[in-house]
């Protein structure tokens, strides 16, 4: 049988959006997770990720990505590589994984949230990818300084940072609460795939990629260059949700944009 083509069937097979009968707008999307911020249901559905993926090209990549980055590590492992390292990189590898691992978890919380709550069908798709990426971070960056203990004790730092009730551990968990898990789907959009992961863990993992393979730490360099693609991919959900957000925004009338954003005289602010 003659293949289609992905670009024939992709947006077919994705966009599942229609308009509810059975159940009202605000019971199956209800504001505390999933605030359309005034707008209706419609305008989210143009919604469209620049960098499309199916679920069998996913497996693929992942799979990929995982043998690479596993077999490295495995060598390395056996060799002494990480103890002709500089000390302050050692440091620094270690305060990474400390601030970074744990908190990788809990953003699959964020991802799944946006996987039920997103106000479009592709950006449910993307944020469930989104989901199996964040897990696989959780766990790719837990593994790799257990595997360190043997030559470097404070590894476990990795797992036992975030649990301590030290300033930078306070400062963090209460930064990655408020912004994984006490928001709606819209919300944690803009702050952790737009903000966060856009404008900080892209640019971080890119440099700390770059200086991983100066230093001769090709271990991490290959782990951190793996995470970073994935962060690249669902990094476009809140990229495209403010787009999209902004574009509708600016098509409404002057009084409606003043009803929706102020919600009108004595209202409590919605944008």
């Amino acid at each position: 049988m003659p293949r289609l083509a992905r670009s024939e069937w992709y947006d077919l097979t994705r966009d599942m959006n229609w308009s509810l009968s059975y159940v009202k707008e605000e019971e199956a999307w209800p504001a505390e997770l999933s605030d359309g911020f005034g707008l209706p249901a419609e305008a989210w559905w143009v919604w469209d990720e620049p960098y499309k993926v199916t679920y069998p090209e996913y497996v693929h990549n992942q799979y990929g990505k995982d043998a690479g980055v596993y077999a490295v590590n495995a060598v390395i492992g056996r060799s002494k590589v990480y103890e002709q390292l500089d000390p302050g990189w050692k440091s620094a590898i270690i305060a990474h994984y400390g601030v970074i691992a744990i908190p990788e978890y809990l953003a699959s919380l964020a991802e799944s949230r946006m996987g039920r709550f997103g106000r479009a069908a592709a950006w449910r798709n993307m944020a469930t990818f989104g989901t199996l990426d964040e897990m696989r971070h959780g766990q790719i960056q837990t593994y790799f300084p257990y595997g360190l203990l043997a030559k470097e004790p404070r590894a476990d730092w990795a797992h036992k940072a975030l649990h301590t009730n030290e300033w930078g551990a306070v400062a963090a968990r209460s930064l990655f609460d408020d912004m994984f898990t006490a928001n709606d789907a819209v919300s944690t959009a803009v702050q952790l795939t737009f903000t966060f992961e856009t404008g900080f863990t892209n640019l971080q993992f890119l440099g700390m990629a770059a200086d991983a393979m100066k230093v001769g730490d090709v271990d991490f360099g290959a782990l951190i260059s793996s995470i970073q693609t994935d962060e690249a991919r669902h990094s476009q959900q809140g990229n495209r949700r403010s787009s999209s957000w902004w574009s509708t925004a600016a098509r409404m009338s002057p009084s409606n944009w003043w009803t929706t954003c102020s919600g009108g005289r004595g209202g409590s602010s919605r944008c």
